[in-house]
């Protein structure tokens, strides 16, 4: 990077009416994408080998497009807004997503600076291809997304599992004081009321008492199940 920065710099240095033949000669073939724009018109006034074959236009169809036809529609006016209030000073530094002949879009990484041509108030400014590194952030953030989103899933799936064994286990101990408590009373009065029982039969009015309390003791044990079982098919 900080060979193409110093690379710029030295080539703008020598954008005027007079360059020497060596850095015409490095403008043309460096590697990286380069050209110089009018300001006042954003027309294309040079462009070098490498910005040709990257976009996909010959030179001379390079100087018929301004620096709108290298960028989606929808993009341009937050360019022309960024080129009238950072494209004005000296250095500029950005990322933008340009497009080539074909409609490929991709981005790049713009250094831009001053410069004279021919007499003419222009910019120069070299394009470096930062596409892949931009996609790989790109994919790198989903990914953290994706792993954020997992994450507070798993958390609350962990938390919703927590919260049905501790329901449950208070609904176990509930079904286990009642089993302890609650069933044996009436478990002891339904013994105890057999127990009494005339079993000669000569006594018919006490048999017939016990018998109501038996049925009692009777309801109040079957009431007391269907609660159990009532508490046993919400664990399941």
């Amino acid at each position: 990077m900080l060979c193409s920065i110093f690379t710029l710099l030295l080539i703008a240095t020598f954008l005027s009416d007079k360059r020497p033949l060596q850095f015409e000669r490095l403008f043309n073939e460096y590697p990286i994408p380069m050209w110089i724009y009018e300001k006042a018109t954003m027309r294309f006034l040079s462009v070098n080998n490498a910005a040709a074959q990257k976009y996909g236009y010959s030179r001379k169809e390079f100087l018929q497009l301004t620096l709108k036809d290298i960028r989606n529609e929808e993009d341009i006016p937050l360019f022309i807004e960024n080129a009238a209030e950072r494209c004005s000073g000296d250095e500029y530094r950005g990322i933008w997503k340009h497009r080539t002949k074909d409609g490929t879009n991709f981005f790049v990484e713009i250094y831009s600076l001053p410069a004279m041509y021919y007499g003419k108030d222009a910019r120069f400014i070299m394009a470096k291809d930062v596409d892949a590194q931009m996609k790989a952030v790109k994919e790198a953030r989903e990914l953290g997304m994706r792993y954020e989103l997992q994450a507070q899933l798993t958390h609350d799936r962990l938390v919703k599992q927590a919260t049905q064994l501790e329901e449950q286990n208070r609904t176990l101990k509930e079904i286990a004081w009642i089993n302890s408590h609650e069933i044996r009373r009436p478990v002891a009065s339904i013994l105890s009321i057999a127990g009494l029982f005339d079993k000669s039969n000569q006594d018919l009015h006490l048999n017939s008492q016990l018998m109501e309390w038996l049925h009692e003791s009777t309801l109040q044990l079957d009431e007391i199940i269907h609660k159990i079982e009532h508490k046993v098919k919400a664990l399941q």
